[in-house]
């Protein structure tokens, strides 16, 4: 394979050695050119925003930068200038769509969520109960609950009930392994005279209750037939 060498302007025999000469050279410039795209879109990984793709104080450092070169070269600093003002805005103009992308994309990735919170719902409290007629005399017919289910294993087993009323729910169980008699709920609330009223004018065989000032509020308790106390307070 032939190896030409280069030749210098003044070592050209004649247009051929010139214009061989000139392509080369145009050919390495276009060369070094393409690099610099590549550098141009890889410092786009680099940019947080489109001014700073853009790079304004940059570009007018460059061209000034570029006209002394040229000077220094013998060159015409205004053709220079404009050569490269064109060639840059072009490749800024590149440059901004590469970095456009490159968010776009990131943008539409699924964002890593954090893990999510442990949170606790309401709590219903288990109470025992040993006597159906009675329980339904005292939390229905006189405290006002409402019936959400019952359930038996089989219609001669033992009772699970759960009942509400405006928010408060509470589990009434007969199986003996679910709760122990002697509990206590504490049931915030609002109105509490309200409700104390409306228990009084029931005239409940085994209890009248009243409000007990205590020096943090008021507290309204009830004792079930087994034992078990519901202790409504308003703070």
């Amino acid at each position: 394979m032939e190896v030409i060498t280069p030749l210098q302007p003044s070592e050209c025999a004649g247009m051929e050695d010139i214009r061989r000469e000139i392509d080369a050279l145009d050919q390495t410039v276009i060369k070094l050119l393409g690099k610099r795209f590549q550098y141009v879109l890889t410092a786009s990984k680099f940019k947080t925003s489109a001014t700073s793709v853009r790079a304004p104080e940059r570009f007018k450092t460059m061209l000034a930068t570029r006209r002394e070169w040229a000077e220094a070269e013998g060159l015409s600093p205004d053709a220079i200038e404009k050569m490269y003002s064109d060639l840059v805005n072009h490749f800024i103009a590149e440059e901004m769509k590469h970095w456009a992308a490159q968010h776009t994309a990131s943008a539409m990735l699924p964002q890593e969520s954090p893990p999510p919170a442990i949170t606790f719902d309401k709590p219903i409290p288990i109470l025992r109960m040993f006597d159906e007629i009675k329980a339904r005399e005292f939390y229905l017919d006189f405290l006002g609950f409402s019936v959400e289910f019952e359930h038996r294993f089989e219609a001669d087993l033992p009772l699970y009930l759960g009942i509400a009323r405006d928010g408060l729910q509470l589990h009434l169980s007969e199986h003996h392994g679910d709760a122990s008699p002697g509990s206590t709920v504490f049931v915030p609330m609002h109105n509490i005279e309200r409700l104390r009223d409306e228990l009084l004018a029931k005239r409940y065989g085994y209890g009248r209750p009243d409000i007990v000032q205590q020096g943090w509020g008021q507290v309204l308790e009830v004792h079930d037939p087994f034992g078990n106390r519901i202790r409504f307070c308003q703070s």
